[in-house]
Parts: structure tokens; sequence; C-alpha cells
């Protein structure tokens, strides 16, 4: 019960352990006798200024005066950005009503020309209304949500936000034609106007009183703001903005000492204040404006103390312990908290409006770091085969889980430095100082040193032991460098690849040039074809599955149903289930039939050529032979040749029947591709 100028009346809601420190820091900084520029600095770098001037103007749509020298909240994201913003609280002197000296609450009047600096001023408030360029910000963000919720007069009645949402309260508060809770309370309580109000005024009844804010309070603050002359300080209300301003996406720090202090800034070049609450930055991170967020217009340079400018930064809080360059006591408008991070790959950065249009793009060419360009991930052992008798005999209590590993490989051609890199998901563990791996050479990260060696034997270039356990369900793993840049991050699932979830195989990368964004896709990765995989070692090659081929191929909606995703689905409804588009490498979206041909021999026996899917560890491919399309026996036959390599993983092979065919009667053969279960 103060206007922010005591601790005395204040009382703390929570993290009552602490003292009032942070909250006389507050005070301190933010009283009227300190300069105007002492105020503003320390208000850009501990204030959450869009949350306070959209508190400000949604007061100036509600007309709340009862506030300022009480009924609010001031509260701090201790823990976060450590800037203070204001809450509403006891709004019950809104929409008309003000407080008077002879009837005090209970005064029917409503009062609809408040102006814009509403109720009692406290030292928050007055840091924007006393500062030319938050003060814009504030009128600016007035003037949106007259128009977002007000609305002006010409807008029709039946699209009236505000018009609309009472009728829906009173409809659900009130129902016409029922003994509504509305009724029984005013039947219980009465009128609050018996106590002291107006004899002459209105019935107090929940219906009545919702009509004088459709009839009286809605229309007149429309009047008033739209056509009135209300001011803060000075400053009108702004007009309408302009439709896709021009901001632009500017200096772009990808790659800082520390990675949390990266950022971006944005520049108004209107001459108006611009409010981009609501929209978003999509592309290299994504992020939604608060409600609140207006970049005022200036010069943005330190002559004018960086009005214009908006910074958006991964972290504010990181953003202000910079100790070179933009940074906190320089006046910088700062927003941060965005998702995910410029990457020294080189990204692009886009900024898209509340309606949806792109205002600005912006794309940096970056400079990636040597992990960037050749640390990569080839094989991962999430879901090892359970111990054998001998494995336990020797390590009693070994789990499958001992077993874990992660391979990896340096693809470049010169030596990487290791010290710093780590894995922030998934696993935790950072390469301690020291760790090289030469070009071309493979490090394995383990999970038990002793079980990895019992299984695989000693002298492997092996680090570890992690933290953490791989997730037998598929996860996210994430590898950063000394730097906090993004080496991969992606995400696995154990459903691709039945064979590596316990069944002695691994999961292994297909190519290892696969491209960074590519390591979260079932088609990057197959089955190793040796059990317990091979660790350190290039795997020979590697093996597919159904189940790859599937989630490759189809969304989650579009497995999960029988017509479109499961094996004996036919979604191109060409005869051919999902299972035979698989085997024979057809397209299962497309209607088509497999590319096969049956050849005479010239020492009478027949062969067949055909395409299939490569290295398929669930296929047992089988000539069989019919004399009347009903009975078929396999027959015995042997490859001719090796098989001529297609594109997309497939490959034309020409089977030879082991037996000649016979003079009389008549023949029939055909291609069997049978699944072979884990």
């Amino acid at each position: 019960y103060n206007r922010l100028d005591s601790t005395n009346g204040a009382v703390k809601k929570t993290r009552k352990y602490e003292d009032d420190s942070d909250l006389e820091a507050l005070i301190t900084n933010l009283n009227e006798g300190n300069s105007q520029d002492s105020r503003r600095l320390y208000g850009y770098d501990n204030i959450n200024i869009p949350a306070t001037v959209n508190y400000l103007a949604g007061l100036v749509l509600a007309s709340s005066q009862d506030q300022g020298h009480k009924n609010y909240y001031v509260y701090r994201d201790t823990n976060n950005t450590g800037e203070w913003m204001p809450i509403a609280w006891d709004v019950d002197l809104s929409f008309g009503h003000d407080w008077s000296n002879s009837q005090r609450y209970f005064d029917d009047d409503f009062v609809t020309d408040n102006d814009l600096q509403l109720g009692f001023s406290n030292r928050l408030k007055t840091l924007i209304w006393d500062s030319p360029e938050l003060n814009a910000m504030f009128v600016r963000r007035v003037r949106t949500l007259m128009d977002q919720l007000l609305q002006p007069s010409s807008t029709p009645l039946a699209q009236r936000k505000m018009e609309t949402r009472v009728n829906e309260l009173a409809d659900l508060i009130d129902p016409i034609g029922v003994i509504s809770d509305a009724d029984l309370d005013f039947s219980k309580w009465g009128s609050w106007k018996d106590g002291g109000g107006s004899s002459t005024a209105p019935s107090n009844k929940l219906r009545p009183q919702a009509d004088r804010l459709l009839n009286d309070f809605f229309p007149n603050r429309r009047a008033y703001l739209y056509g009135g002359t209300p001011s803060c300080n000075g400053l009108g209300i702004p007009p309408a903005q302009t439709a896709q301003p021009n901001i632009t996406i500017e200096d772009i720090e990808f790659m800082p000492s520390d990675q949390t202090q990266e950022y971006f800034i944005l520049k108004n070049r209107e001459a108006e204040a611009i409010d981009i609450s609501g929209w978003q930055i999509k592309g290299a991170v994504e992020m939604t404006f608060a409600s609140g967020t207006v970049i005022p217009a200036g010069g943005g340079d330190a002559a004018s103390q960086y009005i214009g400018l908006l910074h958006v930064a991964k972290s504010a809080a990181a953003f202000r312990s910079r100790t070179s360059g933009p940074t906190s006591g320089q006046y910088r408008f700062i927003q941060g908290g965005y998702s995910g991070q410029l990457s020294a790959r080189g990204e692009t950065i886009e900024l898209w409006d509340a309606e949806g249009n792109l205002i600005d793009t912006r794309t940096y060419a970056g400079t990636p770091t040597p992990a960037q360009l050749a640390l990569r991930i080839t094989e991962i052992n999430y879901h090892p085969a359970d111990p054998s008798p001998a494995e336990l005999a020797q390590i009693p209590g070994v789990t499958s889980s001992d077993f874990e590993f992660i391979e990896l490989l340096n693809t470049g051609g010169v030596s990487l430095t290791l010290d710093g890199a780590r894995f922030i998901e998934g696993i935790t563990y950072a390469f301690p100082p020291g760790t090289t791996l030469p070009a071309g050479s493979r490090i394995v990260l383990v999970k038990n040193i002793a079980a990895f060696e019992l299984r695989y034997g000693a002298g492997l270039n092996v680090i570890g032991p992690y933290s953490g356990l791989l997730d037998n369900g598929g996860e996210r793993l994430k590898l950063v460098d000394a730097n906090g840049e993004e080496i991969l991050d992606f995400s696995w699932n154990d459903k691709w690849y039945p064979p590596s979830d316990g069944g002695g195989r691994t999961l292994v990368l297909r190519d290892t040039a696969t491209a960074f964004n590519d390591f979260d896709q079932p088609e990057s990765w197959g089955i190793s074809t040796m059990d317990h995989g091979s660790p350190a070692s290039p795997d020979p090659s590697y093996q597919v599955h159904f189940q790859g081929w599937r989630y490759s191929l189809f969304s989650k909606s579009e497995r999960d149903d029988p017509l479109i995703g499961m094996a004996d689905s036919d979604p191109d409804h060409d005869g051919l289930t999902n299972w035979a588009e698989y085997c024979f490498g057809t397209n299962a979206l497309v209607d088509d039939t497999p590319d096969n041909s049956l050849l005479s021999g010239t020492d009478g026996n027949y062969s067949m050529e055909f395409t299939r899917r490569a290295n398929a560890y669930d296929i047992l491919w089988e000539m069989e032979k019919s004399s009347d399309l009903e009975v078929w026996n396999t027959e015995s036959s042997t490859p001719q040749g090796s098989p001529q390599s297609l594109p997309g993983g497939l490959e034309r092979i020409l089977l030879r029947s082991s037996t000649p065919l016979t003079t009389t009667g008549k023949q029939f053969f055909r291609i069997h591709a049978t699944e072979i279960l884990p």
C-alpha cells in the first residue's frame, strides 16, 4: 500500500527466505529525485518494459483508476531475466466506475473520459510516462489494443469483441428464462446501492448492468479514445500503425565466446513507434514477441542512446553480462529467450508479423568450427544384447546397459581437438583436456569401460564413462563443441530398426557424408551387419528394415491408418501391399509394378532378373516353381554375377534355377519374399 516508494506497506508473497534488498534497489533506482537518464538506464537493465507498457495500456482500455498507490503486484523474474514487472490486482473500480469522496465505491455514475495517465502515479509508472521513447511505446500500445479489442465505432456490432465477450459472459452467468446463479445471488445478498448508492440508480441485477456496459461505457469510451483528446505528458494516441512496417534484421552475433550471449538486432526504420506484439522470429531460431513489445522510432546509434533498436538475445541476463560490444549500462532495449541457437554454420533469420506476413529475412554465411565440419556420430549401441553367461561370470551383476557405446569419427583431413566438447542431451559427458582425434580416426565413448573391453577386447580407442543411459525407446542426443556450438542435435526412434533394440545389432550411419541436419531421418541410419556392431572400425556395410522404410515414407497418422501405413495396406491401389513395394523397390504412393523378367538359359535352366531391396535384414529371397499356379515349391537357385547397384537402396539381380526345365508340361516361376522376424 504505497507508490513504490517504500518497503513499508509491501507484503512479500514468495521467496520469503530472502530479504527485501532487491525491492529496495528497485525503489531507490526509480526515485523521481534521480535524473531521468539514471532512471532510464536502470529501467532498460532491470524492468520488463513490454510487460509494463502492456499493463498500463490495458488499464486505459478498462479505465481502471483505483491502482498505483495500492492494488498492484510487482514481480521479479529472479532466476531468469532479473527483470521487474507489474501485475494487475483488485480491479473493481473499472469499466466506468470511479471512486468518489461522497459515495466512495458506490457511485453509480459512469466515467468514460479518464485520460491515459490513469490512477495514482508510482515510480514504475512515471518511469514510462516521463521517458519520451517509453511513453511513445505506451501510447502506441494503447492504440493497438484499441484497434484489436475496443475497435472503432464503424465496426459492425456483431464483430465487436468487447461487446461479444460481455454477452458471452452474461449468457453463462445469467441465462434468460431460468433462475440463474445471478438471480440467486441477488435474492440472497440484495443490492449494494442500499448501502449508500444513489436511490435513482438503475437495477443492479446483472443483465441491466451488462446493458449499461454495452450501451453506455463502451460507446462513450470508444468515442473518447478515438475522437477525444487523450494524452500522456502531451503525447496523444497515434494513428493506426503502418501495415507491414519497415523493420530490418541487423548485426547478427552468432559466435560470441559464450554462446548464451548471442543476439541479433531489429531496427525500426519508420518514423513512428511500431508495435510487434505477437510477431514471430522463425528459421534459425524461434520466438514470439511478448505483448507490449514496441520498438520506438530513433536513430539507433550511440548518439541517440540506441533508441530505435531492439536487441533480440538468447538470454537477456547473459546479454547484460557481456564484457564487450553491446551490454548492460548502455540504454539497450533487450528481449531474450528465443529457442534454438544461431549456428556458426550460417542460417537464415525471418521476421513475421502477427498476420503472417514476412517482414524481413536475413541470411548470414557463418564460420563453422572444425568440430562442426568434421566430427560425426557413426554408430550407436543404445540397447545392447543381454550379457552372456560367460560375461556374467566375469563381471557379476553386469547388465545390458553397461555395454552401451557411441562411436565418433573425424571425417575431416586434419586432427580435431575435442577439449571442452560435450554431450548435453541424452547423456552427459565432457571430453577431457588433451583429447584429440586424428583425421579419419574413430573414438568410442562407452558407458562401462570394463564391460566394453570384456565384449570387444582391449586396445581400442575408448573413453568414458558417461553419465546417464541411452534410452532404449529412442531419444535426443545433442553434442556441442567447446564454444557451445551445436555439432549434432538429433533424435532416433527404436522402432526404425527392431534388430538394434536389444537384438544384438547397433545403429550405424549409412554414409559418413550425411548432412548434420539429416541425422534424425531413418533413412540416414541402418543396422550393423555384425552382432554387437563394430566399434572403433568402419562397419563393412549396413542392413535395412521394413520399419525404417515405413517410418521414412509415412507420417505417424498414416502409419496408424490400416488403409495406408500397415504392411498389408495398399494406399496406391495397385495390387501391391506395402510389404511388396518395400521388397521390390516400387513406389507405395504411385500405381506401378515391379520390373521383373524371365530369361531362358542356353543350358535349359531358367533365370529370373528383378529389382529388389538391397541389404535387407528382414527379407528371405526364394525362387519358386509350380506346374499349376496353386502348389508352389522352392526352387534351388544361385545368383549370376554381382548385383547391379541402383539408386534408392535397390539392386538388380539375376537368379538362375539350379535344375533344368522339364521337356513336358507347363512350368511357372516366381520370386517370393518372406519376412524374417527379429
